[in-house]
């Protein structure tokens, strides 16, 4: 139907069978990065219809807005002639025939015409009875929000609310009723214009019996044939998966719990010999847990108490968060022991996390001396972290980094990149452009746990001088703004994987530099989206594997080798000193005596008059 020139998505036929509607992305505004001259387009989705027919009448033509005045109907009189009440027998009518539709596909996308509904991102078209009902969730940049159930009147040509805070809706056979989904409730309501959410049906009311050994078997074979299904190769790597089936089913009947059943079905998906073949979740035993509050330091036990023996601070510029010590007023030091918590004693006979199990995210009072003793004891009262993780991760990043700049008389900059998901992108971003203008880079994809293909990773890092601008006041710009044109290199090791293993393969390609440290994981065979199973749980199908420009395979299972090999000392690093991350100092210092980049002189004035 359209060319593909623009993607288009969700086509929903008119119940009049005139009009094929459908989402099209084909607005078109530039959002510009605030850290760099990057810009996207986004929220660029459009409802828009196209007339079957050619002579099928524009929804947007000119409407005619005479007013026609009616004539006053003539008095009808009634005969009251008697007349005989029995009915008289009729002859059955004929029905008429399904008329089918015509389509007349000449011409078809030139008929498309965009309606009056703001561009944004829409979804989940289906249309009704006069009205196109579609999804429209927050635009990209938004903070918050949950998506609404919107219809365009095509009579009105206006965009009108049926529901706020919707995560999804079906609509009924009839077209009269629809069902929505919010926050896990569902509700029949109509689809107009302020319907109500307020009788949820009582799902907590309904209950099923459930035989567990006939839902083991399902779930088992819904494994199997979504494996059969999605995965790349649909010679399964070779191996006989009808065989596997009926091996693993034998397995299977020896099972006594879910866990079991979770276990056969990792070694079934296990045959495959691939990465990215996961299962989790699922109808588990569940256990109670509760949520532990921290307040970022290091323990110590002396004596059967505790004291602080560290306070973990992440760099001065990082505020993104710190620990409720380290704030400003705060009193209790290094050193400092703490005695209680809302009163209560704390020793060393137990973890000292013990003391703060619940109390996430809470105000507490602690009590702290600078003795083992309560005599001359103080208070003060704090607020919990729910989760150290990234006050320490950022302690680690800035160690590094700090050891960079001191070996290097502040020349060569530090970026660690924890993932090639979204935290991966803010920490490259947020670290790049705290440091394009050092003269070299060392890249840190150590531990890199995945996430995209890291193609815009590697652009980054890979811009090269295109101009430079004099200006009368100042230092020269260089273009573009933000890039390092140094030397580079990067870090990498066994943690490293999946994304972690094409942000090297794609550093080496690009020749950005050498890599140092041990070979990487080895899992480019990816995922997308699979059905979920009947209880709850996950599985994963690896649908694509990536393959070189040179027609070979990347290799599977081997990973990225590094050009300097550098194993880990876990003795060294236990003392504070990281082999790899010296060596790179070594390689960098020495590249930049042979490979620093110097831009050039800004030209002598000319004289233009």
């Amino acid at each position: 139907v359209t060319s593909g020139f623009y993607s288009c998505s969700s086509p929903s036929f008119s119940p009049d069978g005139k009009y094929l509607f459908v989402l099209t992305n084909q607005n078109y505004q530039p959002f510009y990065s605030d850290a760099d001259n990057t810009f996207i387009y986004a929220n660029s989705t459009q409802l828009a219809a196209i007339g079957l027919q050619k002579n099928t009448p524009s929804l947007l033509i000119p409407k005619n807005d005479t007013v026609s005045l009616k004539e006053v109907p003539k008095p009808v009189i009634k005969d009251t002639t008697k007349k005989d009440d029995k009915p008289k027998p009729t002859v059955d009518e004929k029905k008429p025939d399904i008329t089918a539709v015509v389509i007349d596909f000449d011409g078809m996308e030139q008929r498309m015409e965009l309606l009056p509904v703001i561009p944004g991102n829409l979804r989940s078209l289906k249309m009704i009875k006069g009205k196109a009902l579609f999804l429209r969730s927050p635009n990209t940049g938004a903070t918050d929000g949950k998506a609404s159930l919107k219809f365009y009147d095509i009579d009105k040509r206006e965009e009108k609310n049926i529901l706020a805070d919707v995560d999804n809706y079906l609509v009924s056979a009839n077209k009269d009723k629809i069902l929505v989904a919010r926050s896990g409730a569902l509700a029949v309501t109509t689809p107009d214009e302020g319907a109500k959410f307020d009788k949820p049906l009582r799902l907590n009311e309904m209950q099923m019996t459930v035989d567990p050994m006939q839902e083991w078997k399902q779930l088992f074979t819904d494994v199997w044939r979504i494996e059969r299904d999605y995965f790349y190769d649909a010679n399964m790597h070779g191996v006989n998966w009808v065989q596997v089936k009926d091996r693993y089913m034998k397995i299977l009947e020896g099972a006594m719990t879910r866990e079991e059943v979770d276990f056969v079905i990792g070694e079934m998906i296990g045959e495959l010999n691939s990465s990215h073949t996961y299962h989790s979740g699922g109808d588990f035993e569940r256990v109670r847990s509760e949520s532990t509050g921290y307040i970022g330091v290091n323990w110590e036990a002396v004596g059967g108490f505790y004291k602080i023996k560290k306070i973990i601070h992440g760099a001065a510029w990082d505020a993104e968060v710190r620990s409720p010590l380290d704030r400003a007023g705060g009193d209790i030091k290094e050193g400092d022991f703490i005695l209680a918590v809302n009163g209560i004693p704390i020793t060393a006979d137990n973890e000292p996390f013990v003391a703060f199990q619940g109390l996430a995210n809470k105000t507490v009072e602690l009590t702290y001396n600078t003795t083992a003793s309560f005599t001359g004891a103080k208070t003060v009262i704090i607020k919990t972290m729910d989760d150290e993780y990234r006050l320490r991760n950022l302690e680690w990043i800035e160690t590094m980094r700090k050891r960079v700049e001191d070996a290097t008389n502040g020349d060569v900059g530090y970026i660690y990149v924890p993932s090639t998901g979204l935290d991966g992108q803010s920490e490259l971003m947020r670290q790049f452009n705290a440091q394009w203008n050092k003269k070299a880079l060392i890249i840190d994809e150590r531990f890199n746990n995945g996430g995209q293909i890291p193609d815009r990773f590697v652009e980054m890092l890979n811009r090269t001088p295109l101009s430079f601008v004099a200006t009368r006041d100042g230092k020269p710009w260089q273009w573009p703004q933000y890039a390092n044109f140094g030397p580079k290199v990067m870090l990498i090791n066994g943690w490293s994987g999946s994304g972690g293993d094409a942000f090297p393969d794609y550093f080496r390609k690009k020749n950005l530099g050498p890599l140092i440290g041990t070979r990487t994981w080895g899992g480019l065979i990816g995922i997308s989206g699979y059905p979920d199973l009947i209880d709850g749980g996950t599985i994963t199908a690896p649908s694509f594997r990536i393959y070189n420009p040179d027609g070979t395979w990347f290799k599977e299972g081997h990973g990225v080798d590094p050009d300097i090999e550098v194993p880990e000392d876990l003795g060294a690093m236990a003392k504070g000193i990281d082999p790899q991350l010296e060596r790179a100092i070594i390689e960098i210092k020495n590249m930049l005596k042979t490979k620093e980049f110097k831009a050039p002189m800004v030209p002598k004035v000319e004289k233009r008059n």
